[in-house]
Protein backbone atom coordinates (compact mmCIF):
# COMPACT_ATOMS: atom_id res chain seq x y z
CA UNK A 1 0.00 0.00 0.00
CA UNK A 2 2.86 2.40 0.65
CA UNK A 3 3.86 2.22 -3.00
CA UNK A 4 0.60 3.96 -3.85
CA UNK A 5 1.38 6.94 -1.69
CA UNK A 6 -0.78 8.65 0.90
CA UNK A 7 -2.75 10.78 -1.58
CA UNK A 8 -3.63 7.83 -3.80
CA UNK A 9 -4.72 5.80 -0.79
CA UNK A 10 -6.94 8.60 0.55
CA UNK A 11 -8.45 9.08 -2.91
CA UNK A 12 -9.20 5.36 -3.21
CA UNK A 13 -10.84 5.33 0.24
CA UNK A 14 -13.00 8.33 -0.66
CA UNK A 15 -14.03 6.64 -3.91
CA UNK A 16 -15.03 3.48 -2.01
CA UNK A 17 -17.02 5.58 0.48
CA UNK A 18 -18.90 7.20 -2.42
CA UNK A 19 -19.56 3.77 -3.90
CA UNK A 20 -20.93 2.61 -0.55
CA UNK A 21 -23.32 5.59 -0.55
CA UNK A 22 -24.50 4.45 -3.98
CA UNK A 23 -24.98 0.93 -2.60
CA UNK A 24 -27.19 2.24 0.17
CA UNK A 25 -29.37 3.93 -2.44
CA UNK A 26 -30.12 0.57 -4.07
CA UNK A 27 -27.07 0.11 -6.28
CA UNK A 28 -25.04 -2.79 -4.92
CA UNK A 29 -21.25 -2.94 -4.94
CA UNK A 30 -18.77 -5.56 -3.79
CA UNK A 31 -15.09 -5.19 -2.95
CA UNK A 32 -12.45 -6.77 -5.17
CA UNK A 33 -8.69 -7.04 -4.78
CA UNK A 34 -8.05 -4.15 -7.16
CA UNK A 35 -11.31 -2.17 -6.84
CA UNK A 36 -15.03 -2.79 -6.64
CA UNK A 37 -17.71 -4.50 -8.72
CA UNK A 38 -20.91 -2.50 -9.07
CA UNK A 39 -24.47 -3.44 -9.98
CA UNK A 40 -26.57 -0.57 -11.31
CA UNK A 41 -30.25 -0.16 -12.19
CA UNK A 42 -31.02 -0.55 -15.87
CA UNK A 43 -33.27 2.45 -16.36
CA UNK A 44 -36.35 2.36 -18.56
CA UNK A 45 -36.95 0.44 -21.79
CA UNK A 46 -34.88 -2.62 -20.87
CA UNK A 47 -35.74 -6.25 -21.63
CA UNK A 48 -33.96 -9.59 -21.36
CA UNK A 49 -32.90 -9.54 -25.01
CA UNK A 50 -32.61 -5.76 -25.50
CA UNK A 51 -30.54 -3.62 -23.11
CA UNK A 52 -31.90 -0.24 -22.08
CA UNK A 53 -30.81 3.12 -23.42
CA UNK A 54 -29.06 3.79 -20.10
CA UNK A 55 -27.04 0.58 -20.51
CA UNK A 56 -25.96 1.59 -24.02
CA UNK A 57 -24.92 5.00 -22.71
CA UNK A 58 -22.97 3.44 -19.82
CA UNK A 59 -21.23 1.01 -22.15
CA UNK A 60 -20.11 3.73 -24.54
CA UNK A 61 -18.82 6.00 -21.78
CA UNK A 62 -16.98 3.20 -19.96
CA UNK A 63 -15.14 2.36 -23.17
CA UNK A 64 -14.06 6.02 -23.38
CA UNK A 65 -12.83 5.84 -19.77
CA UNK A 66 -10.86 2.64 -20.40
CA UNK A 67 -13.01 0.52 -18.07
CA UNK A 68 -14.19 -3.00 -18.90
CA UNK A 69 -17.59 -2.95 -20.65
CA UNK A 70 -20.62 -3.74 -18.46
CA UNK A 71 -22.68 -6.88 -18.46
CA UNK A 72 -26.46 -7.01 -18.91
CA UNK A 73 -28.20 -9.64 -16.74
CA UNK A 74 -31.84 -8.64 -16.87
CA UNK A 75 -33.32 -12.03 -15.92
CA UNK A 76 -31.38 -12.27 -12.64
CA UNK A 77 -33.14 -10.95 -9.53
CA UNK A 78 -36.31 -9.93 -11.41
CA UNK A 79 -34.44 -7.32 -13.43
CA UNK A 80 -33.08 -5.39 -10.45
CA UNK A 81 -29.66 -3.85 -11.10
CA UNK A 82 -28.95 -5.58 -14.44
CA UNK A 83 -25.88 -3.48 -15.31
CA UNK A 84 -22.68 -4.78 -13.75
CA UNK A 85 -19.00 -4.00 -14.21
CA UNK A 86 -15.72 -3.76 -12.26
CA UNK A 87 -14.20 -0.41 -11.34
CA UNK A 88 -10.45 -0.61 -10.69
CA UNK A 89 -9.08 1.72 -7.99
CA UNK A 90 -7.17 3.73 -10.57
CA UNK A 91 -10.43 4.53 -12.43
CA UNK A 92 -12.69 5.06 -9.40
CA UNK A 93 -12.25 8.83 -9.45
CA UNK A 94 -12.44 9.20 -13.24
CA UNK A 95 -15.00 11.88 -14.13
CA UNK A 96 -16.93 9.58 -16.49
CA UNK A 97 -17.20 6.83 -13.87
CA UNK A 98 -18.34 9.35 -11.27
CA UNK A 99 -20.97 10.72 -13.66
CA UNK A 100 -22.30 7.21 -14.36
CA UNK A 101 -22.57 6.49 -10.62
CA UNK A 102 -24.38 9.78 -10.05
CA UNK A 103 -26.89 8.97 -12.78
CA UNK A 104 -27.40 5.47 -11.33
CA UNK A 105 -27.94 7.01 -7.89
CA UNK A 106 -30.63 9.26 -9.37
CA UNK A 107 -32.32 6.24 -11.02
CA UNK A 108 -32.38 4.18 -7.81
Amino acid sequence: MRALGRHALITAHRAIYRLRKVAVAGCRCGPRANGVYVYLPGGENGAADAPSDFYNSVRQRLEEAGVEPPGWTYKYNAGANPISFPIPFDRATHSIVRQILKEAYDLA
